[in-house]
């Protein structure tokens, strides 16, 4: 009996260090192919460097420059702020003693109502004695409403007694010229009355009148003229005597 032996299969050479070559060249090639694209691009990735480094410098100072703004628009909006109060305070102030200038004409008006339209009244005269001279005080009133001013003037005067003589004596008492020069020049130039009025509703007229010289006053008299007819007239004791209890 013949013994078979099986068919001997040809021996394979070894793979592996075939493989590992390929494999070594596929990193080479891949290597070399990263090499030249980085060489290629190195410049421009510089290039891209040095223009964000100025894009960001200049970021940088417009930052600066815009917390600088903010910095001055602070300080503004702070001054505002505070005129602002002050402005409220004194707004607030003026309101207050408006109402109280308000509150005191309603007194007086209770006091003196005023006539029917057209009316002139004097709400308001006071006479003091300052060195030679008389300084006096005087608030009109005009009732209702008209389209013209009212034109007029005031006129002064007084009795009393001349001390040379203890004659009793009415003289008209005329402003004191040298007060103020200016003032005495212009009425001279317009031709005016010493204190002449034109207003519409309210006038308050000041100034100093002169006294002759050894007058002693008792009473001093303000009459309101219009074209020589008096409209309004009031007179005071003199020298003024202290309120009463």
């Amino acid at each position: 009996m013949k013994r078979q032996v099986p068919n001997a299969q040809p021996r394979q050479p070894n793979a592996g260090p075939r493989a590992l070559a390929a494999l070594a060249g596929m990193v080479l090639g891949v290597a070399l192919t990263l090499a030249a694209v980085l060489l290629w691009y190195a410049p421009r990735m510089q290039d891209d460097l040095s223009l964000f480094g100025q894009q960001l410098q200049q970021a940088r100072s417009h930052l600066d420059a815009l917390q600088a703004q903010r910095d001055v628009l602070e300080g503004q909006l702070a001054v505002e702020k505070s005129t602002r109060q002050n402005l409220e305070l004194l707004l607030k102030s003026v309101q207050t003693e408006l109402g109280a200038a308000r509150d005191q004409i309603a007194f007086f008006n209770e006091l003196l109502p005023p006539g029917p339209d057209g009316s002139i009244s004097i709400r308001a005269f006071d006479v003091q004695p300052r060195g030679p001279l008389l300084h006096f005080r005087v608030l009109l009133m005009r009732s209702g409403a008209s389209t013209e001013p009212f034109v007029g003037a005031l006129q002064f005067q007084a009795s009393g007694t001349m001390s040379e003589t203890g004659e009793d004596v009415s003289v008209v008492l005329e402003p004191a010229r040298a007060v103020d020069a200016q003032d005495q020049a212009r009425l001279s130039e317009d031709r005016l009355p010493a204190f002449a009025l034109q207003f519409d509703q309210f006038q308050r007229s000041t100034g100093l009148l002169a006294l002759p010289v050894g007058f002693q006053p008792r009473e001093i008299t303000v009459n309101v003229v219009e074209e020589d007819r008096v409209r309004a007239s009031r007179t005071l004791e003199f020298p003024m005597r202290p309120p009463g209890p």
